[in-house]
């Protein structure tokens, strides 16, 4: 009806998907130890374990 084509409504929707996908993950880092004490680099800057983990919503509860 307006001359766009099927695919471009499709690719703008997949890319709302993943801005979604996005919002919902959160970076977690944790220190790194050996024998109790923080793993430092050369520089003296403590190393860090990082991941990605999703962040899900919390649901409202009524309370009566």
């Amino acid at each position: 009806m307006f001359g766009v084509p099927a695919l471009a409504a499709d690719s703008h929707s997949a890319d709302v998907a993943r801005a979604d996908a996005a919002k919902q993950t959160k970076k977690v880092c944790v220190d790194q130890t050996k024998d109790g004490r923080p793993v430092k680099d050369a520089k003296g800057v403590t190393k860090q374990t990082c991941k990605e983990v999703k962040q899900h919503k919390k649901l409202e509860v009524e309370n009566k």
